[in-house]
């Protein structure tokens, strides 16, 4: 990748991001590596929680990078335990998921030591996002981009450009990003692997950027980000449950599918609640089932979550565990989408 000449502007250091739940994969990790200490025994910022992303699932710090890493890695540079059979069944699962998170969205809150801003162009009052080097999640976690700096920039008046700047080197201001992951004709493979396996990097196609305070509200909007605000409060709270896979990733029967919706009264009043909160609160969460033979919910829990919210995804499971379907046995997969009936 080349770099326009830029204006170098002052590094800075930032609190790691929060852990949270990550899409899962068959592939063990790599060993995780410690994070130095701080220095310093100032209490710095750390990202904001606010991940409202259009249903796209959340992507943190290394461990959430090298999750997604290991659930896209192709199925054939992969061994599998157990006799041929077993082996058969792992990599048919492992190629479901992998197909699956080769077509999602996903979203990463970068801190400020993690991204550069190149310069203002006092004409277009603009300030540019220096895209020429990568975006690091983490000490052992970076998302690369193929764009030139000044691709990207924020509209912005030079008092607040000026602001801006200023909360950054004071740890204070974050960058969010809206992604796919980008494969290439020379390289297969999502993400590149070093040092030994402990430092993942991954280029990506890069959909959406904001600059985000430590609240979470937006403080600029990428220019070459759709034009619906992301932020926009829900209005009209709804819930839309997506038709439930099996366990194994297959179709469902459509007696268990139809009393998939069933949920979908009994998830509101935690959205609502939720809602309170964060107006603006938007995503996807998926729950394994386990439905029991009468037809009530013998097990709950959270697979995938693009919320940022734990009020909500803990309320929805604990819903859910104390349901009572027409239907059963079974287990399924469900998607369901948290969003506004005004939403596109």
């Amino acid at each position: 990748m080349r770099c326009l000449p830029c204006i170098a502007l002052v590094a800075l250091t930032v609190a790691n991001a929060c852990a949270s739940t990550q899409p899962t994969e068959t592939a063990p990790l790599p060993a995780p590596v410690a994070a130095p200490p701080s220095p310093s025994p100032v209490a710095l910022p750390v990202p904001p929680r606010g991940l409202d992303s259009a249903g796209a699932f959340a992507v943190e710090n290394d461990e959430g990078l090298a999750r997604l890493c290991q659930t896209l890695r192709d199925e054939n540079s992969m061994s599998f335990s157990g006799n041929v059979v077993a082996q058969a069944q792992e990599r048919e699962e492992h190629a479901r998921r992998r197909q699956d998170a080769e077509h999602r969205r996903y979203l990463a809150i970068v801190p400020a030591q993690g991204f550069a801003l190149a310069n203002y162009d006092l004409g277009e009052r603009r300030l540019v996002l220096d895209t020429g080097r990568g975006f690091r999640l983490g000490e052992n976690a970076e998302l690369l981009t193929n764009l030139e700096t000044g691709a990207i920039g924020f509209r912005l008046p030079p008092d607040a450009a000026d602001h801006v700047l200023v909360e950054r080197a004071a740890g204070k201001v974050f960058l969010r990003l809206l992604f796919r992951p980008l494969y290439s004709k020379m390289r297969q493979q999502a993400c590149l692997w070093i040092s030994g396996g402990t430092v993942v990097k991954m280029e990506i196609d890069l959909e959406a950027v904001a600059l985000l305070a430590p609240d979470g509200s937006r403080l600029a909007q990428g220019d070459n980000s759709p034009d619906t605000d992301l932020d926009a409060p829900v209005s009209k709270p709804q819930i839309v449950i997506r038709r439930p896979r099996s366990a194994t990733g297959g179709d469902v029967t459509d007696a268990l599918a139809r009393a998939s919706s069933e949920l979908q009264p009994l998830l509101l009043p935690c959205y609502q609640k939720a809602l309170e909160a964060r107006p603006s609160l938007r995503g996807t969460l998926v729950l394994g089932i386990k439905v029991g033979p009468d037809g009530s919910v013998e097990e709950s829990r959270m697979e995938l979550s693009s919320l940022g919210d734990e009020f909500l995804a803990a309320c929805a499971a604990a819903k859910v565990g104390k349901a009572k379907l027409t239907t059963g046995p079974g287990r399924m997969s469900v998607t369901v989408v948290f969003g506004s009936k005004d939403d596109r």
